[in-house]
């Protein structure tokens, strides 16, 4: 399964990480640290589906 195509930010404070989510709203989806593999695998399984992580 290939993965859709999609735009990854790493935000470095809370600040930060509470703006983006503001701004793309529902589109926005969190991955947390700790997390084996890289957003793309995770994507790709279809355990999450957006345009922006």
């Amino acid at each position: 399964m290939i993965a859709q195509s999609f735009d990854y930010e790493s935000p470095g404070t809370l600040k930060e990480a509470l703006t983006l989510l503001e701004k793309h709203g529902e589109e926005a989806k969190i991955l947390s640290g700790g997390m084996a593999g890289n957003p793309r695998c995770i994507i790709s399984t279809r355990f999450a589906a957006c345009r922006l992580t």
